[in-house]
């Protein structure tokens, strides 16, 4: 972040670029798309957007914040910032394509179509600094309406072009610098809910676990998958963590013996029907995920019993 602050206080507004994000999804196979729109902005617009973003840096790191993996429950009512690799985050790499190489341009009859928006900010050494935005639709001025504004003599006149408000604050930034290891370069996360609906997180994520649900039905180790499935897609973290595991391979090693060895070496508060299945309710999802996770660790050193939020295999 310190990073971030140090670029943008040194960056040209000329080199500010304002791109427009159009998504769309296919309702019957799910599949989600996005547009790129490049736009061209005066020195002064770029100036803007470069100072809203240090602004809003500059006040983060007033606050010393404490900088967390996405996705992780924070222990503390500290000030947090929550950071994701960059090839964690769907759609993210093909919208850093399109942004590189987009022709197509924005157009005012696209107005209601913008799902979001990117500031790429770039250096004379290569360096580019991207920050984020899901657009919410305002209530606009637009033309063909009775619409005024009011001019520098104090007097209203009739509105002949369309105006698009930006918002003064971003949802994320991630600084891609020449020579840096890209496969651990981190996003940096200010508003979660807007940033995981720019990038549809949800959506990726259900694809990703509706495409497997053959094999956790053959696993049998919940007495209703449905209802277990569905209270995960109420929740980015719990169908994030669901199709994690699912694609990495732990999920296959589970077993019904496993599962009650877990519950009963750590006292869980977790039931089972006649069959031995885990029976499912509201209040034991995050419970069952962490199981299915392996989440529960013992130390080698302590014999200690823990819940590990964050494991990094060795």
């Amino acid at each position: 972040m310190i990073e971030i602050k140090t670029y943008l206080e040194g960056v040209e507004p000329k080199n500010a670029k304002l791109y427009f994000i159009e998504r769309d999804k296919n309702q019957r196979t799910k599949e989600v798309n996005y547009n790129t729109l490049k736009t061209t902005i005066t020195i002064e617009i770029g100036k803007e957007l470069v100072d809203v973003g240090l602004q809003q840096i500059i006040s983060i790191l007033n606050d010393d914040p404490e900088y967390i993996d996405y996705g992780i429950v924070p222990y503390s009512d500290k000030r947090h910032v929550e950071k994701i690799n960059k090839n964690d985050v769907p759609y993210l790499s093909k919208l850093l394509i399109e942004v590189s190489t987009s022709v197509e341009v924005f157009e005012d009859t696209k107005t209601n179509k913008i799902f979001g928006y990117i500031v790429k900010i770039e250096d004379s050494r290569n360096n580019a600094l991207f920050l984020f935005r899901k657009y919410t639709p305002k209530k606009l001025l637009e033309k063909g309406k009775l619409s005024m504004i009011l001019n520098d003599e104090g007097s209203f006149q009739r509105l002949n072009y369309k105006i698009m408000a930006i918002d003064e604050i971003y949802d994320a930034a991630l600084l891609l610098k020449e020579g840096d290891d890209q496969s651990q370069v981190q996003v940096f996360i200010f508003n979660r809910s807007k940033f995981e609906s720019m990038f549809s997180f949800v959506d990726f994520y259900e694809k990703e676990v509706d495409g497997r649900k053959k094999e956790i039905d053959d696993k049998d180790l919940l007495n209703d998958i449905d209802v277990f499935i569905d209270f995960c897609k109420n929740d980015s973290r719990m169908i994030k963590k669901f199709a994690r595991f699912l694609k990495n391979g732990e999920f296959s090693k589970m077993s019904k013996n496993n599962i009650k060895d877990v519950v009963g070496k750590y006292k869980l508060d977790l039931e089972f029907d006649d069959n031995g299945k885990v029976v499912v309710n509201k209040d034991n999802i995050w419970t069952i995920l962490r199981i299915l996770d392996d989440d529960y660790v013992r130390s080698e050193i302590t014999n200690t019993k823990y819940e590990a939020r964050s494991k990094v295999k060795k």
